[in-house]
């Protein structure tokens, strides 16, 4: 749930600040385009990453204290406090927004931002249970390197149709 209040952070300031960007075709323009090459190039990242399977090892999972030593508190604010100074989520977001239209209300731009926090928590929390159990780690480990290439490629399809909307 930290991470999804982090979200809902970056989505504000996409909510409130895009009048003003939208405002300006010149600061509008450059954004969008600056956006799709940051999707694509997270796109590229994903599909020539490797997996490492260690990281995904039952083992490691066994050595992993965190429910015992971490209180429902210090896990959230974590999780916000990553989220929110993570430069990469803040331009994601404002990728996102590119595709918005000029003419969208505000609110509807704060009933995204809304909505993207709720899912995103809903997501994380659905994330955590799965990827903590050990049946499921097991029978996905050999999934993993084609879930990060299908990613990679829904990256780079929304940087192109951003960039050809441009």
């Amino acid at each position: 749930m930290g991470i999804a209040s982090g979200i809902l952070v970056h989505t504000s300031y996409c909510s409130l600040g895009l009048s003003f960007i939208l405002s300006y075709d010149f600061i509008y323009n450059t954004l969008k385009i600056l956006c799709a090459i940051y999707l694509f190039y997270l796109g590229i990242k994903s599909i020539l990453s490797k997996v490492q399977n260690n990281v995904f090892n039952n083992e490691n999972m066994e050595d992993n204290n965190f429910s015992r030593s971490t209180t429902l508190f210090s896990a959230y604010k974590q999780g916000f406090i990553t989220n929110v100074l993570n430069i990469k989520a803040g331009l994601f977001f404002i990728s996102l927004y590119s595709f918005i239209d000029t003419e969208t209300p505000n609110y509807l731009l704060f009933f995204y931002s809304f909505w993207m926090t709720l899912i995103t928590g809903l997501w994380f929390i659905f994330l955590t249970f799965l990827l903590t159990s050990k049946k499921i780690n097991k029978m996905t480990s050999h999934y993993h390197a084609y879930i990060n290439k299908f990613m990679g490629i829904l990256l780079i399809y929304i940087a192109i149709k951003i960039y050809l909307n441009y």
